[in-house]
């Protein structure tokens, strides 16, 4: 895994902490936040777009990101806050993934600056607001087996203009 830090670390149960965006990872927003914009985008087309900008967990071509295999139903042009997960080229499950995020389909960032391990579980608490879990192998167990579970919640807020992370980080990733 790659050796930077999250973009956001906080504590089980910490309060609330503004996601820091990292030049690498996060795109500006390009235009000014309104509840009834779309982007007007297919996820395809958003990943196409916006795709090149996260960064890449290996320099090699086995460790690109594969935008083209990204499962974009998940995508959602006009919601406050949508994902995309990537993961490698020719991955196992246990290969790094990233997970973009959009704000009415506009590319905000990725949850993380750091790729991490497992092919998390995404789903949608609110329109505005995602909940992830993370696997990873606690001490002594294989990829195979793996049993960790961290819970993460990532909000979109419109009074900051950013995504906002609660929660836990797996254990390799603070």
């Amino acid at each position: 895994m790659s050796a930077e830090a999250p973009a956001v670390t906080s504590a089980p149960d910490a309060p609330t902490q503004a996601a820091t965006p990292a030049p690498a990872t996060l795109g500006e927003a390009t235009r000014p936040p309104s509840d009834d914009d779309c982007s007007g985008m297919t996820g395809a087309e958003a990943v196409a777009r916006w795709g090149g900008e996260v960064a890449t967990f290996g320099e090699d071509e086995g460790w690109q990101w594969n935008l083209e295999g990204a499962d974009t139903s998940t995508y959602d042009q006009c919601a406050e806050l949508s994902w995309v997960v990537l993961g490698i080229k020719g991955g196992t499950a246990s290969s790094p993934y990233q997970i973009m995020l959009f704000h009415d389909g506009q590319y905000v960032g990725v949850t993380s600056e750091k790729s991490i391990g497992f092919l998390p579980q995404v789903s949608r608490i609110d329109d505005d607001e995602i909940q992830v879990t993370y696997t990873w192998p606690k001490d002594g167990e294989s990829n195979d087996v793996a049993s960790g579970r961290s819970v993460s919640v990532f909000e979109w807020e419109d009074d900051s203009n950013q995504v906002v992370h609660k929660g836990e980080w797996p254990p390799y990733v603070q």
